[in-house]
C-alpha cells in the first residue's frame, strides 16, 4: 500500500469527512510540512486519489488513514466530526484560522459533485448489509452484480436516482386535494406517475406497443396506485407488465421504503420483511435496492467505519459513486468497476482491528466474555457468586446482615453462630470482651477492609426503589477503608419516571437528597458522582456515555461494584467504550459498526 501525505486545512477536513471526498489543487502536493493555515495532515492510500482535471486531484474519505490535528481540535474532531480514536493523531501544533479566500482552489476545481455523497451513502449502506452475514455467495454474485449496474444506469433507474436525490428526499405528488392521506400516498402516487411516464412512454419496448396495450399498463399504475400497501403486493408483482419486468426488481425496492419509511425509520431491521413478499428469484436484489434508497437518506451513514481490511473495497465503492455522479450529469468517466474481494476475518483479528480503529489501541486482545458471563468482570468478595462463603463477626444487629447466611453474633455476654458454610471465612472486628468466644469457637476473623481489594479505587452502586442493604453494608462496615482508599463513589439511579417528571425541580431536590444521603454515609469525605437511568426510557445511550466518562482511566480492576440491582444491563454499560474485554452475544461479525461518541 502506497501512502501520499497531504496537508489540508480544517475547513478542508471538515468538507472532506462530511462530503465524504475533498477536491484539492495537484499543487498541495508540494505542501511538505505543517505551515499557516495547513495544519492538518492526512495519510492517504494512494488508491483513492483521483486525478479529476488537469490541476485537481479529488481525494475519497475511505482512503485517509489518519487524520493528523493539533490536540486542541480532538474534541471537535470527536464530537462533532464523529471521528473514531483511531484515525485521529495528535500533535502540539497550532492551529489558525482561515480567511475567505479562493487561494486553496485550482481554476477547475469542483465545488462539490453532485449526487456523490448520496451515491456513496447508499452504496456502503448496501455493503454493509452484504457482509453481515458474510455469505460468499452473496457478495461474489449479488453484490457485485447489483453494484455492476452503476457502471452503465438505465435512463429509467438514472432519471428516478437523479430526481430522488435532487429533492434529498422522496419526491411528492399530491392528488386529490380535498381528501387527507398520509405523505407515503404522494410518495408511491410521484413514483408511479414517474415510472409510467418513463417506461410506459419512453421506453423503446414501449414503442412497439399499441395503444391498447399502453393503456393496459397505464391501467395497471392506476390499479396499482388505489390499492398500494404490502399485503396486495404480491398482486400487482404476478401481473406485472412486460415492459417493467427487467426493472421489477427497482420498482419494487423504492416502492417498498417509499410506503414504509416512517417505519423503517423506527426500525431499520424490518426493510427485511420485503422478502416475504417478493418472488424467490428477484428477493435480494430488491431487498438490495430497497436498502441503497433507504441508506441514501440516512445520516447514520457518516457515523459508519469498515476496518481497515475492507479498505479497498470501500474505496471502490467511492470510485463507483464519482462515477455515477458524473454519469448522471452526463459528464465522461472511465472508471470500470472490479469486483469486490470476499474478505473473511477470524474473531480475534477482527476484535484487533476494530480496537485500533475505534479507541485507538494497537495490538488489542482483549479478553472474549460471553454475554451471558458479563457480571463475572466485576466479580468480587461480597457478589453473589461469593457472599455464600463470607461469615459475619458482629456485635449489633442491623438490616443489611439479612443479605449473609453466616453470622457469628457476639457481645460480653452471649454468642449465637448461624453456620450455612462450614467453609466461610469470616471478617469483623473482635473486641477484648468477645476474645473468649471467638477462641473457644475457632473463629478467626479477618478485618473488614480485607474484603476490599488493595487495587479498588472506585465504588460503583446502583439505587433502585428498595432500601439499599449492600450499600449500607459498606457504608457502616467498609466506610473508614473506603474513605482512605477509594478517589469516588459512582451512584446510577435506577427510576422509572415520565420524561417531563424528570426535568421538574421536585426531581431535581430528590437527586440533590439522594447524592447528600449517599455522601453522609461516607462521612463526606468520598466524593460522588450521581447519575440518573429512567427505565421508561428503553435508548442506553446517554447512561453507557455517562458510565464511560465516569470510569474513564480506571480499569476494571479497580472498579467495585456493590452487586445490588446490578445484572447484565447495568454490566454492559460500565463495560461501554472498555477496551479490555468484549462481549460476545450472539455470533457476529464486526467488519463495520457506528460509531457513537
Amino acid at each position: 500500500m502506497e501512502i501520499s501525505k497531504i496537508y489540508i486545512t480544517l475547513k478542508e477536513a471538515e468538507n472532506l469527512i462530511f462530503n465524504r471526498f475533498l477536491n484539492i489543487p495537484t499543487s498541495r502536493l508540494k505542501v511538505t510540512k505543517a505551515k499557516e493555515l495547513f495544519s492538518i495532515n492526512i495519510l492517504v492510500n494512494n488508491l483513492g486519489i483521483i486525478k479529476t482535471g488537469e490541476h485537481n486531484l479529488t481525494i475519497l474519505f475511505s482512503a485517509v488513514n489518519t487524520f493528523e490535528i493539533p490536540e486542541v481540535e480532538k474534541s471537535l474532531f470527536i464530537n462533532s466530526f464523529f471521528m473514531p480514536a483511531g484515525m485521529i493523531k495528535e500533535t502540539s501544533r497550532k492551529f489558525k484560522d482561515e480567511p475567505d479566500t479562493g487561494f486553496f482552489k485550482s481554476e477547475e476545481m469542483l465545488e462539490t459533485i453532485p449526487f456523490y455523497s448520496h451515491l456513496r451513502n447508499g452504496f456502503v449502506g448496501v455493503y454493509k448489509e452484504l457482509i453481515i452475514n458474510n455469505n460468499k455467495n452473496s457478495i461474489n454474485t449479488i453484490g457485485n452484480n447489483f453494484f455492476k449496474n452503476f457502471e452503465n444506469l438505465t435512463p429509467f433507474k438514472s432519471a428516478i436516482i437523479k430526481e430522488f436525490i435532487a429533492n434529498n428526499d422522496f419526491p411528492l405528488l399530491q392528488f386529490d386535494p380535498n381528501t387527507f392521506r398520509a405523505d407515503k400516498a404522494y410518495r408511491v402516487a410521484w413514483f408511479l406517475k414517474n415510472t409510467s411516464d418513463i417506461l410506459v412512454n419512453g421506453s423503446k419496448l414501449a414503442e412497439k406497443k399499441t395503444e391498447k396495450q399502453k393503456a393496459s399498463t397505464k391501467e395497471w399504475f392506476k390499479d396499482f396506485l388505489n390499492n398500494n400497501n404490502t399485503v396486495s403486493l404480491p398482486k400487482f408483482i404476478t401481473t406485472i407488465p412486460e415492459e417493467l419486468i427487467e426493472e421489477q426488481a427497482f420498482i419494487m425496492g423504492y416502492y417498498f421504503v417509499a410506503f414504509n419509511y416512517e417505519e423503517l425509520l423506527e426500525n431499520p431491521k424490518s426493510i427485511k420483511s420485503i422478502l416475504e413478499v417478493v418472488p424467490a428469484n428477484i428477493q435480494e436484489e430488491t431487498y438490495l435496492w430497497a436498502y441503497f434508497f433507504f441508506s441514501m437518506l440516512n445520516k447514520n451513514m457518516l457515523r459508519l467505519f469498515f476496518l481497515k481490511s475492507f479498505q479497498n473495497n470501500e474505496i471502490t465503492l467511492e470510485k463507483l459513486a464519482l462515477h455515477t455522479a458524473l454519469n448522471i450529469e452526463n459528464i465522461t468517466s472511465d472508471f470500470i468497476f472490479s469486483n469486490l474481494e470476499f474478505i473473511n476475518l477470524p474473531l480475534q483479528n477482527q476484535i484487533s482491528e476494530l480496537w485500533e480503529l475505534k479507541y485507538g489501541v494497537q495490538n488489542g486482545n482483549p479478553t472474549i466474555v460471553p454475554k451471558s458471563n458479563v457480571m463475572d468482570v466485576f466479580s468480587n468478595a461480597l457478589s453473589p457468586n461469593n457472599i455464600n462463603n463470607i461469615g459475619i463477626v458482629a456485635s449489633s444487629n442491623f438490616d443489611f446482615f439479612d443479605a449473609f447466611i453466616n453470622m457469628a453474633w457476639m457481645n460480653k455476654k452471649t454468642f449465637a453462630l448461624e453456620l450455612q458454610n462450614p467453609e466461610a471465612v469470616f471478617y469483623g472486628e473482635t473486641t477484648f470482651e468477645n476474645e473468649a468466644f471467638v477462641k473457644k469457637f475457632n473463629i478467626k476473623p479477618k478485618p473488614f477492609s480485607k474484603l476490599l481489594d488493595a487495587k479498588k479505587k472506585v465504588l460503583v452502586v446502583f439505587v433502585g426503589k428498595d432500601k439499599p442493604q449492600l450499600l449500607n453494608f459498606y457504608a457502616v462496615c467498609l466506610g473508614d477503608a473506603i474513605q482512605f482508599q477509594f478517589d469516588k463513589i459512582v451512584c446510577i439511579w435506577l427510576v422509572k419516571e415520565s420524561s417531563d417528571e424528570i426535568l421538574t425541580p421536585k426531581f431535581s431536590l430528590e437527586k440533590d437528597e439522594l447524592k447528600g444521603k449517599i455522601e453522609n454515609a461516607f462521612d463526606n469525605k468520598v466524593p460522588v458522582e450521581l447519575m440518573v437511568k429512567n427505565w421508561n426510557n428503553p435508548n442506553d445511550n446517554e447512561i453507557k456515555r455517562n458510565c464511560f466518562n465516569a470510569l474513564k482511566g480506571y480499569k476494571t480492576s479497580e472498579i467495585e461494584v456493590v452487586h445490588e440491582n446490578f445484572d447484565t444491563i447495568q454490566a454492559q454499560w460500565l463495560l461501554h467504550g472498555n477496551t479490555e474485554f468484549y462481549i460476545q452475544d450472539k455470533p457476529k461479525n464486526l467488519y463495520a459498526f457506528y460509531n457513537s461518541i
